[in-house]
């Protein structure tokens, strides 16, 4: 009788695949999902502030401003002085009148007088030496006085000698006499010639120190105003009577400056500098501070009038905001890394991006924006 085969062992064999199977597509669901649990982009982004500059033309006037222009208080003070400036040396050598002390010696019983302009003898070369002054030589005493060479050159500039009185009646030459103890000196000198800089020179420090001194004089600002930049000078004349080429240690200027300055309403001031301002900001931009920097130059001016124009350049720091629309999700979504940073790195203000991508194999950012963290942080 034969025996009929079994069938069981077939049967397990296909449940055996079927459960490999089933477990085959239930790591692969669950590798899916765990992959999208795990994916997802953080942007790191670090925003520093950053200067805003406006440059415009403002023009004030002190009655009836146009609608561009702004009102303001016109203040002058005037100064007059003088100044001496030494000059540079040309290192020219020339020839002057030496110079120095002798001692009139009186041995006689009679005061001796001796008028200016005395001649005197030198013994060592007989070059005429004259008195700088009226002098009354004492009997019996001595008496220093100046002299000065009456021919110049080197010369004149001798040693310690004895000097004869050339007018004094000879007999009383050898009681009445002139002697040195020092040398004679000046017969040489460097010349100093004047310049046309050296002269300019000289009248532009006088006009900035009377600029200064008039400004000192004017009055300050009203309450609730503030003055439009530096004091000005609005006419200066200053002059000197020495000219170029002319043999002088030294060039005297003399003048007068008058300054003055314009005050403005703070307010409305402050209204001008932050519409200029808000003309150059970015909309999710905010100023860190209420101080912006206010550089103030002087273009025309008319006194008579009362009209000024300035050219004015205004800085103020401002910082990209975090809630900025530049700086959310939905703007990074299936993104690669460097199209993130290329993007942000080209915004003003952003000065640091580090962008991590998970998992690590991804090249693309996820497409949904609930997946993408952003921060942003201040720089220190």
């Amino acid at each position: 009788m034969t025996a009929k085969r079994s069938h069981q062992p077939h049967v397990a064999r296909l449940y055996r695949t079927g459960t490999l199977a089933f477990v085959g597509v239930a790591v692969l669901v669950a590798g899916v999902i765990g992959a999208i649990a795990l994916s997802g982009t953080t942007v790191a982004i670090t925003v520093g502030t950053r200067d805003i500059t406006q440059r415009a033309t403002l023009t004030v006037v002190e009655q009836s401003p146009a609608d561009d222009e702004l009102t303001g208080t016109f203040v002058f003070a005037e100064m007059e002085g003088g100044k001496t400036v030494e000059a540079p040396q040309t290192g020219e050598q020339v020839d002057d009148y030496a110079r120095g002390t002798v001692i009139i010696v009186n041995r006689w019983t009679k005061a001796q007088p001796l008028a200016a302009g005395t001649r005197l003898k030198a013994s060592s070369n007989g070059l005429i030496y004259r008195t700088a002054a009226r002098v009354d030589v004492p009997a019996g005493g001595e008496f220093g006085i100046e002299v000065v060479a009456d021919e110049a050159g080197a010369r004149g500039n001798i040693g310690p000698d004895r000097f004869e009185i050339v007018a004094l009646w000879s007999g009383l030459k050898d009681q009445i006499y002139g002697r040195s103890s020092t040398a004679m000196s000046g017969g040489v000198r460097s010349a100093t010639k004047l310049s046309q800089a050296t002269i300019d020179n000289a009248k532009r420090a006088l006009e900035d120190e009377l600029l200064a001194a008039a400004a000192d004089q004017l009055p300050a600002p009203a309450d609730a105003q503030v003055r439009a930049g530096e004091p000005f000078a609005v006419s200066a004349a200053v002059s000197s009577r020495q000219q170029a080429g002319d043999s002088a240690a030294s060039v005297t200027v003399e003048g007068s400056v008058r300054a003055a300055a314009i005050d403005l309403p703070a307010e409305t001031l402050n209204q001008h500098v932050e519409q200029l301002l808000s003309n150059v900001r970015a909309s999710d931009e905010s100023f860190i501070d209420n101080d912006p920097t206010v550089t103030w130059r002087l273009t025309e001016f008319s006194g008579r009038n009362r009209r000024a124009q300035f050219d004015l350049t205004v800085t103020q720091r401002a910082r990209l905001q975090a809630n900025s629309q530049r700086l959310q999700a939905n703007q990074f979504t299936r993104r690669t890394r460097q199209e993130i940073l290329t993007s942000l790195q080209g915004i003003p203000g952003v000065v640091k991006v580090e962008v991590t991508i998970r998992p690590f194999w991804a090249t693309r950012t996820p497409g949904l924006p609930s997946q993408i963290k952003v921060t942003v942080t201040a720089a220190q």
